[in-house]
């Protein structure tokens, strides 16, 4: 092949490769991946940060503007970094493939392969993130001791540190000690910290904050404003205490609840949370939250760092509008004397009741960390007893067809050996109880329409969120239940939504409109 042919060859195929690039579609510097082009978009672009959003995620539409920005970051400053996006309602297969569990999630793909994103979500904290991500490290030479980084001068520990997100360093300058053993085992065994060595004792002396025989967890990004970037091990010489310790220790001392830390407040394995209501246009982040950031601290170390024994304290903004329904869980109206105020809740197993805990007198809305951590202690100790919400109970309350009932009233109506009572626990905010709303009426009306006026039944309903009952724990909305007359046993309806099916259903005790047709054919037969 001449010169000339091989030139047009390479030129045709750099041109080729070109107007594939070109042939993503881009939103505001953001590049729109789907299942087609998905492949090409992660294998031409070495460094490519794609986020797996759905149109109506709350969190996604919050998250969008701080993304666009980071895009254009960094095509000010000709990055060859790209952000990039995908619809997970309408790629399933991708979302799949890449195990979205929740929104939005972002994976950073270098030359085509995946790590998961575990930066902030503020357009310089992705910036950030990115570009040490993208960057070799440029501090000075560290040697390598199987999986523990050998840090011998002030550089290589400044660079191991800005480089590695959750570090573990043990600053030993005694090669024979225990501490540096259980150091040892432990990098053998946590895979997703890195662990460094500082053995001079001139290069300890001169570093701040540590003294020698220390083990220090330092985090380079923080999961909120509460994060603690460094925290020191005072445990004994066992690496399982040492595992527990970072295990427990990669969750900030306090988290506020939003949108980029909701994973780690439901998915953590801590299940007892305080719950710290407070205003940020009030200032009560900086006035009453972070004051208990040594409490918060002291009393993980208490429970020595045994993830289903500790403790996570949690601030909850109550001026966004996203926090209302958890407002209305724990009982908590947003009107002057109710906020702030704290409260604890235990996390059960899935299907469980939530168990919540609050303060008597003035604690509710005026504390200090010693008041505060008095609270807590009581609660790790049994003293405390758990409390159910209810809502007071309209005057009105029988006065339609469909009987309302509030914790109050419920096992007086429910419990009534003389009627079958129907109750439907439903939530305000569900779709499909307001589309069961007019079936159920009609229901309602059915029996108030009969010559006697329906007496030996009651068709009611619960609203379920704000209404809790000591032996009744309800997981999904709707749920109808019906309490059978004379024996008060408790039957799940489970068939069609109708009114002939409900009607049927309550009539006959409890039996499905399937069961009841087929009985009656059957007597028709006889």
């Amino acid at each position: 092949m001449t010169q000339v042919k091989m030139f047009h060859t390479v030129a045709a195929i750099l041109l080729g490769a070109q107007a594939l690039t070109l042939d993503i579609e881009e939103e505001a510097g953001v590049l729109v991946l789907n299942e087609n082009n998905f492949d090409e978009a992660v294998k031409i672009h070495e460094y490519i940060l794609v986020e797996f959003y759905a149109p109506w995620c709350g969190a996604c539409v919050s998250f969008a503007p701080e993304y666009v920005k980071a895009a254009s970051r960094l095509s000010d400053r000709k990055s060859s970094i790209k952000l990039a996006k995908v619809d997970a309602t309408m790629e399933e297969r991708l979302a799949d493939k890449y195990n979205v569990n929740y929104l939005p999630t972002l994976k950073f793909f270098t030359n085509s392969n995946p790590t998961d994103y575990d930066g902030g979500m503020t357009d310089r904290e992705i910036v950030d993130w990115l570009r040490l991500k993208s960057q070799p490290n440029r501090g000075e030479a560290e040697e390598l001791s199987g999986p523990v980084h050998i840090l011998t001068t002030a550089g290589s520990l400044d660079a191991f540190l800005t480089t590695h997100e959750k570090a573990l360093v043990a600053y030993c300058s005694e090669p024979n000690s225990q501490l540096l053993e259980i150091f040892k085992q432990a990098s053998l065994n946590v895979k997703d910290h890195s662990f460094g060595l500082v053995q001079d004792a001139s290069l300890i002396n001169s570093t701040e904050f540590v003294e020698d025989g220390q083990i220090h967890l330092h985090k380079r990004i923080r999961i909120g404003m509460y994060d603690l970037p460094r925290v020191e091990y005072k445990g004994g010489f066992d690496v399982n205490e040492l595992q527990k310790f970072i295990e427990a220790n990669s969750f900030p001392t306090i988290l506020q609840l939003e949108p980029k830390t909701a994973q780690y407040v439901f998915n953590s394995e801590v299940k007892t949370h305080v719950l710290l209501l407070v205003s940020s246009l009030n200032g009560e982040f900086e006035t009453l939250a972070e004051p208990l950031m040594n409490v918060a601290q002291e009393i993980r170390e208490r429970a020595g760092n045994v993830m289903d024994k500790s403790v996570l304290f949690v601030v909850v903004d109550t001026d966004n509008a996203d926090h209302s329904k958890l407002l209305t869980i724990l009982g908590v109206q947003k009107k002057l004397g109710s906020l702030p105020t704290i409260r604890i809740i235990k996390l059960g197993k899935k299907g469980e009741p939530i168990k919540k805990y609050k303060p008597a007198g003035s604690l509710g809305i005026y504390w200090d960390p010693e008041r505060v951590k008095k609270f807590v202690e009581d609660y790790l100790e049994g003293k405390l007893e758990s409390y159910l919400i209810s809502q007071k109970l309209p005057k009105d309350w029988d006065a339609n067809p469909v009987k309302v009932l509030t914790a109050e009233n419920f096992d007086d109506i429910a419990f009534d050996k003389e009627k079958n009572v129907l109750v439907q626990f439903y939530s305000p905010w569900c779709g499909y109880c307001h589309r069961l709303e007019p079936i159920y009426e009609e229901v309602a009306k059915v029996f108030s329409r009969r010559f006697d006026g329906g007496v030996d039944y009651i068709i009611a309903k619960i609203d379920a969120t704000a209404n809790e009952l000591e032996n009744t724990n309800i997981t999904q909305y709707p749920t109808i239940k019906l309490y059978k007359r004379g024996t008060n046993k408790v039957i799940d309806f489970i068939g069609k939504r109708s009114v002939e099916a409900l009607v049927k259903f309550v009539e006959t005790g409890g039996k499905s409109l399937e069961q009841a047709n087929e009985e009656s054919r059957e007597k028709d037969e006889l």
